[in-house]
């Protein structure tokens, strides 16, 4: 106990903190944001920051964090925003609950709002909690798979609040408790699976890869996995595709959103069996980043017959 409260008292004020969600005593400094109202900053590099902002309803100390570009004004605009870490006030095709003891719709109803103001239709969001595992979405998304959201954010006609009030205690009424006695964040109304993907079959991709030569292959299994890999020249590729595991997809997508504006073409996913490739193309349709191809049965069915040399390959391209 000495030895820690000798660290304490040694400690710079940015380590320093009183708040049970671990924000420092002592900020960086304040950001105006989009809606006008300031927040407190991190610094994480250069001119990115991480803002705190409150965002009450699923619970009364709900909050949210946005990861953004400062302009030189120092205000954090919309369109600057990166990411945001939303808690589960957006779920990903869905809402956080607020019918247990802490939740409040009313609050909760006004976040929604507010943050539609905080964040652009391309900043990806993250919720706590990712049930269905489909790891990202945007406002842009949102305002597409999620019926009750789009409407309260509508800006010619938004929902009222006494109706919105009526439609949410219905939504968190049918909400089905796992048997395993958890308790789930909320409902989940549209999730990827349901949105789907295109799979490319193993007989077509040679047709294919010579109809789209500015497609970008991407391998999403692990690195280990990606360094052992096939000869891809003999599986008709002229360069290996470029390795973005799963595990880190979301990291890249606004690189990969920013490539595609610029140079445009289609996305196309392998592994090693079709699994995480569909996973990662679900992911790519739901946030429009298309056309998104999976390949059908992976590398297992994919890789070509050496025996027959293929005229046609396809150029990665996209480089990280």
């Amino acid at each position: 106990n000495s030895l820690l409260a000798e660290l304490g008292e040694s400690a710079l004020p940015s380590a320093k903190t009183d708040d049970p969600l671990g924000w420092p005593t002592c900020s960086e400094g304040v950001t105006t944001l989009s809606d006008g109202t300031e927040a407190p900053f991190l610094a994480l590099a250069r001119d990115i920051v991480l803002a705190r902002v409150e965002l009450p309803g699923h619970t009364r100390g709900s909050r949210g964090y946005l990861i953004g570009r400062l302009e030189h004004q120092g205000t954090l605009e919309r369109k600057n925003v990166l990411f945001a870490f939303t808690g589960d006030t957006i779920l990903i095709g869905g809402l956080g609950r607020t019918d247990l003891m802490d939740g409040d719709p009313v609050s909760l109803y006004h976040s929604l709002r507010r943050l539609s103001t905080l964040v652009s239709d391309a900043s990806l969001i993250c919720p706590t909690h990712d049930d269905n595992n489909d790891f990202v979405t945007t406002m842009g998304a949102e305002k597409e798979w999620n019926p009750l959201l789009a409407r309260v954010v509508d800006l010619q006609n938004p929902i009222s609040l006494e109706e919105f009030l009526l439609l949410k205690a219905e939504l968190d009424a049918t909400i089905a408790e796992p048997s395993t006695g958890e308790r789930l964040s909320g409902k989940i109304v549209t999730s990827s699976a349901a949105i789907g993907f295109s799979e490319l079959r193993p007989h077509e991709l040679k047709s294919f890869f010579s109809e789209h030569r500015n497609a970008i292959l991407i391998d999403v299994r692990e690195p280990h996995e990606f360094v052992f890999s096939l000869d891809w020249h003999s599986a008709g590729f002229e360069t290996p595709p470029i390795n973005i595991p799963l595990t880190q997809l979301v990291g890249k997508l606004p690189e990969l959103k920013q490539y595609l504006e610029t140079r445009g073409g289609d996305l196309i996913f392998i592994c090693r069996s079709g699994k995480r490739s569909g996973k990662a193309a679900e992911i790519a349709r739901r946030l429009r980043l298309q056309p998104a191809f999976s390949i059908a049965g992976g590398l297992a069915l994919a890789t070509a017959d050496p025996g027959e040399p293929q005229e046609e390959c396809l150029d990665a391209g996209f480089v990280i």
